[in-house]
C-alpha cells in the first residue's frame, strides 16, 4: 500500500524545508535526491516526517577525498 496524497504533501513539505540549509550549488544537487527519497518513501509506505530534526553530517561529493 502506498502513502496517500496528503501524506505525500507532508513529506514534500518537510523535505522542502531542508533546502534552507544549502547553498545554490548544493540545492541543485539536492533536488533530484529529494524526489528520489520521497518516491522511495511513498512506494514503501515509509513515514519519514520530521526528517529535519535528524542530525546528519553530509559532505558533498565534490568535497570528498578519494582514498
Amino acid at each position: 500500500m502506498t502513502l496517500s496524497i496528503s501524506n505525500k504533501k507532508l513529506l514534500r513539505d518537510e523535505y522542502d524545508k531542508l533546502t534552507d540549509y544549502l547553498d545554490e550549488q548544493n540545492k541543485t544537487l539536492w533536488l533530484p535526491l529529494k524526489e528520489n527519497i520521497i518516491d522511495f518513501c511513498i512506494e514503501n509506505d515509509m513515514h519519514l516526517y520530521n526528517i529535519g530534526s535528524l542530525r546528519v553530517q553530509w559532505t558533498p561529493l565534490s568535497r570528498q577525498r578519494s582514498v
